[in-house]
């Protein structure tokens, strides 16, 4: 992870150097979807149902 983020907070400071974004003092980073506000990250995960089914782990997930 830490290796990602780093890779991707290089390409982002690169960028900036060339392009303006859009910035409120207020609000942060705006971007076009309003659950993203702020710093401008969004981050997700994803699963993979058929593997948790056949490895028996989901319904510790379901409960979870």
């Amino acid at each position: 992870m830490r290796e990602a983020w780093m890779a991707i907070d290089q390409v982002d400071s690169l960028l900036e150097k060339k392009l303006e974004y859009a910035f409120s003092t207020d609000l942060g980073y705006l971007t076009a979807c309003p659950t993203n506000l702020g710093t401008g990250i969004r981050v997700s995960a994803m699963l993979h149902l058929p593997g948790l089914v056949l490895a028996e782990q989901i319904n510790q997930i379901i409960q979870a």
